[in-house]
């Protein structure tokens, strides 16, 4: 475990892929910031119409309707200026997180040596292409490395 590396092609991809995606989640999430504000003034406008319609209303019934209806429009108002909050840009720069995780993958062994299940399984699953084979006698046999690893051997005899 400890002689297993990624290929430098691996990290060239996963740092392209990351880019690639980092760039499509923040224009989603413009995106998504821009429908929501196109929504605001839309609210806006029917609580000033209905504003117009309680001056004009002389049943007390039909106010206390339209006042509901202005409280339903005000709340969703609150709750579309806290979804805009909420949507934020990253905490921390694009090259700061992709070191971090390129980190990890650089070295499957201090993932596999935490002693952590999650980890562990994580780092089978990216390191070899089949399920390791154990013999009681023999111990582990040699294993078929993924195809992001595949430059390095590895003999666990």
């Amino acid at each position: 475990m400890r002689s297993i590396t990624p290929t430098p092609a691996l990290f060239k991809t996963a740092g392209t892929m990351s880019k690639s995606l980092r760039d499509a989640r923040l224009k989603q999430a413009d995106g998504y910031i821009k429908a929501l504000s196109a929504e605001k003034p839309k609210i806006e406008k029917q609580v000033g119409q209905l504003l117009e319609r309680i001056l004009d209303a002389r049943v007390p019934s039909v106010i206390d309707a339209y006042e509901n209806r202005i409280q339903s429009l005000e709340a969703q108002k609150v709750e579309i200026t806290e979804k805009m909050a909420e949507t934020t840009k990253p905490k921390s720069s694009y090259e700061k997180s992709l070191r971090a995780a390129l980190g990890f993958l650089a070295n499957p062994w201090s993932l596999w040596k935490s002693r952590q299940l999650e980890l562990r399984r994580t780092v089978l699953k990216l390191a070899f292409s089949d399920r390791l084979h154990y013999s009681r006698n023999k111990g582990f046999g040699t294993a078929n490395l993924s195809f992001a690893v595949q430059d390095v051997r590895c003999d666990f005899r």
